[in-house]
């Protein structure tokens, strides 16, 4: 396990929140923990659900790229999922 998986694992341990770390182009780089949570996997089934999460993942994404904000809303299947933008000296790398 990398550094940053490590890091995801302790705020995992802290929080019991499910965190993810794209780059600027949405690609998911890691997470921990690796699986999903129950609720999401049988949204996963559904190819239309599915679509849904993408979809709601990607605005989030580009609300924080125009904002530069912490952003928190509900998610089509009514869940509340948070996107953050990480800097690196002042230079957005990812969310």
């Amino acid at each position: 396990m990398n550094e940053l998986e490590n890091l995801l694992k302790d705020l995992y341990i802290i929080s019991g929140l499910n965190m993810s770390i794209f780059d600027l182009n949405q690609n998911l780089l890691t997470s921990y923990p690796h699986k999903k949570s129950k609720f999401c996997n049988e949204l996963e089934k559904n190819n239309n659900a599915f679509q849904h999460c993408i979809d709601c993942d990607y605005k989030a994404m580009e609300h924080v790229k125009k904002t530069g904000e912490l952003y928190i809303y509900k998610c089509h299947a009514g869940l509340v999922e948070a996107v953050m933008p990480l800097y690196e000296n002042e230079k957005n790398i990812g969310y």
